[in-house]
């Protein structure tokens, strides 16, 4: 009988406000079967009430996330600027060993021209004898030639690669 009664008030008061949540309406329907007069029961906050404390929360967090914007941004510049001189430092020297292969590169094109003119200007009747002693000497020649300039650096093995093919040849 009690829980048909308290079904009742309950139903009662969905319809009078449909808006109020399942726990609110109970509260409210437990107050009025229990016969509680209205001044005696124990203010809830209205909705309006909550709207200026959660407006307040949401402004002091977008200040929180403005200010955590700024201090990221603000350490992600002084991580660029701290790296922009080792970037500089790697660019440098790999422009300077670039520079390096390109000259090691025109000389061994020098070489390789100089070769074929000495290939070139051996006499046809020679081609009885074996030709690729011949060449090894011109090789040391050449390499007696090109000693006069300073020497160049062998680092790269793509260098060392050909002047070994040179030495074959």
């Amino acid at each position: 009988m009690a829980d048909e009664t308290l079904l009742a008030v309950v139903e009662t008061e969905l319809m009078k406000q449909p808006h109020k949540t399942f726990s609110d309406l109970c509260k409210e329907a437990l107050w009025q079967f229990l016969c509680v007069p209205e001044s005696v029961r124990p203010t809830t906050p209205k909705a309006g009430q909550m709207e200026q404390p959660v407006a307040e929360l949401k402004r002091q967090l977008a200040e929180f996330e403005q200010r955590f914007m700024a201090r990221e941004s603000s350490r992600e510049s002084s991580r660029l600027e701290a790296i922009e001189p080792q970037l500089n430092q790697l660019l440098h020297r790999e422009s300077s060993r670039l520079d390096a292969i390109e000259r090691q590169l025109h000389q061994l094109s020098g070489q390789l021209a100089q070769l074929s003119i000495l290939v070139n200007q051996q006499p046809k009747s020679e081609s009885s004898r074996p030709f690729v002693p011949e060449v090894k000497q011109e090789v040391k020649q050449a390499e007696a030639v090109t000693s006069t300039a300073p020497p160049a650096e062998i680092d790269d093995p793509l260098l060392n690669r050909l002047s070994a093919f040179l030495d074959d040849f």
